[in-house]
Order: structure tokens, then sequence, then C-alpha cells
């Protein structure tokens, strides 16, 4: 869930996996795309998100879903933080996802996880 506790009344998203994703490139290609516009993306399910560039009145990225009286506004100052925030949390849930399909992770040095002929002890 994105929410801005420090503006009474704002709207808050709620996001899935697939909508953080987008979101998380978005913020760059945002970054990245000047003046320039950028055209909208969208989500489908249960978290369905338009998410959308808005340049006036002051550069914002908008998440317009079903159920808001408003978007939900990111602020262009706040984009490279979130940017870092959303790598953190897809990485967890990419960490989660293979646990749950019992891929699990490489762990170099424990070698817990490392078929038998290639565990490493450093």
């Amino acid at each position: 869930m994105l929410e801005r506790p420090n503006l009474r009344g704002s709207a808050r998203a709620v996001l899935d996996v697939y909508g953080v994703e987008l979101l998380w490139g978005y913020i760059m290609a945002a970054r990245v795309a000047g003046d320039q516009d950028l055209p909208d993306e969208c989500t489908d399910g249960e978290c369905t998100t338009r998410i959308r560039l808005a340049r006036a009145p002051r550069p914002a990225i908008a998440l317009i879903q079903a159920g808001l009286e408003r978007p939900f506004q990111v602020p262009a100052t706040f984009w490279d933080r979130l940017y870092a925030e959303l790598c953190l949390v897809l990485a967890h849930v990419r960490a989660l996802d293979r646990q749950a399909s019992n891929q699990g992770t490489p762990c170099v040095g424990r070698g817990e996880l490392l078929p038998s002929s290639r565990q490493t002890t450093v």
C-alpha cells in the first residue's frame, strides 16, 4: 500500500507485485524522459491500476485506481526514494517466491543450498 500520511485525507493506492514492478520501471522512465511525455501503463487483476505521468502543475506520477476519489500522486521529489524502496521490496518478494517454490538461493560461504559438488566454504 502506498500512502502519504503527511497529507490529511490523501488517497491510498494498493498494488500487487505486477503493479509494483510497473511503477518501479515507470519511475525510471519518467526520470529519463525529460520533457517528453510517456504513455500510460496499465495493470489488470485485483489491483487494476493506470500509471500516468502528470506534468502540471508539477511533475508527478499518478496512480489511478477504481474506488479512489482522486489519483494517488507521487511528486517528482519522491521518485528517487520510492524507486530505491521498491528495489528493496522487489528483492524480498523474489526471495519469498524462490522459497515458496523450493528453489532456494545459493549462499556462498554457508553452502547449505548449493549442490554438494558446488559447495564452497569461505
